[in-house]
């Protein structure tokens, strides 16, 4: 073959691998195009089932709207869209909270507090953000409730971090209403964790935390929920009250329910006002029983007829027994002392 048919035969690949390229590139084009194409059909797709999910969610048919969110998320990488992801987990996780209402409380909550958990991944944990802050102190509220349901030394904990990152948004300074709210919440969850572990500690923590909410709750802003918080001081000092300084940790839990008594009104707050009554009788029984003092008996005795005349007759007839039964035990007491011991 010459060279004039090679240098043809040459010019002739060329042109197909010319050609070739061409064709490559017109397939890349329409290969985007198609792309493109599918990338609208699902993302209009995914807009009519969320229009569709959403007047579920607002008619109330909460376990219609689910399968259609998580449908959604299947195809909705949290990295691609996190502010739509986080608002459909937000979504979810309202269905899943609104079903605990009414069937498969466990499992609903367990479902809901896995969506908020998502969701909260698509949220910068900024303490500044109003966002952020209502999040955790949702999911400490659903994790509390599932504590009382399945396991409290699991989901306590976990309630007790919500409510803590919650506090970081809702500072005393920032939102005292709800800075006190959340440290009422967290005492309430470590005082019902020291009833399966670590008492003394968890004791502590839930006694910190309802002291840290007297700034806000005073006596002369809020007397009801200064004494709710001072009726929790003294029950937790009351159970603190064992070994060397069992009479200090008694005394103490005497002040607190001393000032409990002060915010309930006894018109308006009979059952709070009998209660603190009732508590603070247990408490002069127990401080009679550890330094032998008649003084602390009849004080008792006191307290406990205090709470009987309080109390309203349509309240629990469960608690009026046990106040009438706690004064029967102090008489009885009284009536068992020895003569040196009632001086």
């Amino acid at each position: 073959m010459g060279p004039m048919a090679i240098m043809v035969k040459r010019k002739q690949l060329i042109l197909v691998l010319a050609a070739l390229a061409c064709l490559s590139l017109a397939g890349m084009v329409l290969l985007r195009a198609y792309v493109r194409q599918q990338d609208t059909q699902m993302r209009l797709k995914q807009q009519q089932a969320l229009i569709s999910a959403d007047a579920l969610l607002d008619a109330g048919r909460f376990h219609e709207a689910i399968p259609i969110y998580r449908e959604i998320l299947l195809n909705l990488p949290s990295d691609r869209a996190p502010a739509l992801y986080g608002d459909i987990q937000r979504k979810l996780a309202t269905c899943y909270l609104e079903l605990a209402t009414s069937k498969d409380t466990a499992a609903n909550l367990k479902a809901g507090a896995m969506a908020l958990e998502a969701a909260l991944g698509s949220v910068a944990p900024d303490a500044t953000s109003n966002e952020y802050g209502h999040f955790q102190k949702d999911l400490g509220a659903v994790y509390s409730e599932l504590a009382v349901l399945r396991n409290p030394r699991e989901y306590y904990p976990r309630a007790i971090r919500a409510y803590r990152e919650a506090m970081k948004t809702f500072t005393l300074k920032g939102d005292p209403d709800m800075y006190a709210r959340l440290q009422k919440t967290t005492g309430l969850a470590y005082r019902n964790l020291a009833e399966v572990t670590d008492s003394r500690r968890n004791l502590s923590h839930a006694k910190d935390a309802f002291e840290a909410t007297l700034p806000v709750y005073t006596l002369e802003r809020n007397p009801f929920e200064y004494g709710i918080s001072q009726n929790n001081i003294g029950a937790i000092l009351m159970g603190l009250a064992s070994g060397d300084r069992q009479a200090t940790y008694l005394k103490e839990a005497v002040r607190a329910f001393e000032a409990a008594r002060t915010g309930f009104h006894p018109e308006r707050h009979p059952f709070d006002c009998a209660l603190a009554m009732n508590n603070l009788g247990l408490v002069y029984n127990n401080l009679s029983v550890v330094t032998k003092s008649n003084e602390y008996i009849e004080l008792a005795i006191e307290s406990f007829q205090q709470a009987i005349e309080t109390i309203p007759p349509d309240s629990s007839l469960k608690f009026q027994r046990i106040i009438k039964a706690n004064l029967a035990l102090a008489l009885d007491r009284r009536e068992q002392m020895s003569p040196t011991d009632k001086k």
